[in-house]
C-alpha cells in the first residue's frame, strides 16, 4: 500500500531524512504533519512517532495523532521528552517564530535534534524577484495582486524568516547549529528556458553581491556564510540544530 504523497519542495523529505540518518532512535514529533508523508519516512527509519497539525482530516499515517494549534503555546506534550523534532516549511506559516523555536527547545531531550525548513528568501532568484515583483520566492501575499496570492490564500505563507535571523533565534534559544543545506535550486520549478534565464541573471548579479560582503567583511565576519551557494541559490534551507 502507497503511503501519504509528500505536500512538500521537490527533495526536501529526502535530505530532512538524511540529516537524521545518524541520530539514535527515539520519540520523534513531526510538527504540522500534513497527510503524514514524514511521519511515515520517520518510522521506516526506527522513530516512534508522534504527529499533530490543526486538523486531521487529511492525515493518512500511522503515527498517533493530535490536534493543535501551533500557534498556542505550550503544545500538548511534556517537555524533554523527544529526541527528535520535526519542523518541516512551518515557520513561514506561523505569528510567533521565536516563541515557536522555544517551545520546541522545551519539548527536546538534552542532546536532542531539531530538523527544520523554511524558503530562502535571500536566495539571489527571491532577491531579484522582490525587486522586480516587491514579493520574495514564496510569498506572493507581500505584494502581488490578490488573484495571484496563492501562497497566502492556500498555503498561508505570512512570516518570511531569513536565515541572520533564523540563526540568532536559534542561537537564542540555546540550539548549537550543526548543518544547513538546502533541497535545491530556487529556480528548479521554472521551465527549462526560463531555468537558463535565471542562472545567468542571478550569476551576473551574485557579482556585486560578493563584492558587496567582501567590503563588510571586517564589519561583520559572519556576513561572509551568506558567500556560500546554500544561501546564495538554494530553494529551502533544511537546518540541523542540536540542543545543548
Amino acid at each position: 500500500m502507497a503511503g501519504p504523497e509528500p505536500i512538500a519542495p521537490e527533495g526536501l523529505h529526502l535530505k530532512a531524512a538524511s540529516l537524521l540518518s545518524e541520530e539514535r532512535r527515539g520519540e520523534a514529533l513531526d510538527l504540522a504533519s500534513g497527510q503524514g508523508a514524514f511521519c511515515e519516512r520517520l518510522s521506516w527509519m526506527g522513530y516512534k512517532v508522534v504527529a499533530c497539525d490543526r486538523d486531521h482530516a487529511s492525515f493518512k499515517g500511522g503515527a498517533e495523532f493530535k490536534r493543535v494549534d501551533l500557534n498556542v503555546f505550550p503544545y500538548p506534550y511534556p517537555s524533554e521528552y523527544f529526541q527528535v523534532v520535526s519542523a518541516l516549511e512551518i515557520i513561514e506559516h506561523l505569528e510567533n517564530p521565536r516563541g515557536f523555536l522555544r517551545e520546541i527547545f522545551r519539548l527536546l531531550r538534552p542532546g536532542g535534534v531539531l530538523v527544520l525548513s523554511t524558503p530562502n528568501v535571500l536566495s539571489l532568484y527571491s532577491r531579484l524577484r522582490f525587486f522586480l515583483l516587491g514579493a520574495p520566492n514564496f510569498f506572493d501575499s507581500m505584494g502581488l495582486d490578490e488573484r495571484y496570492c496563492y501562497y497566502y490564500r492556500v498555503v498561508g505563507h505570512i512570516n518570511p524568516v531569513a536565515w541572520p535571523e533564523l540563526r540568532s533565534i536559534l542561537e537564542e534559544c540555546g540550539f548549537e547549529l550543526e548543518r544547513v543545506e538546502a533541497n535545491g535550486s530556487a529556480e528548479g520549478r521554472l521551465p527549462w528556458f526560463w531555468r537558463m534565464g535565471a542562472r545567468w541573471v542571478t550569476g551576473l548579479a551574485a557579482l556585486p553581491v560578493w563584492a558587496a560582503t567582501w567590503a563588510l567583511r571586517r564589519k561583520d565576519p559572519r556576513s561572509m556564510e551568506l558567500l556560500r551557494s546554500v544561501f546564495l541559490f538554494g530553494e529551502c534551507l533544511v537546518i540541523k540544530a542540536r540542543k545543548k
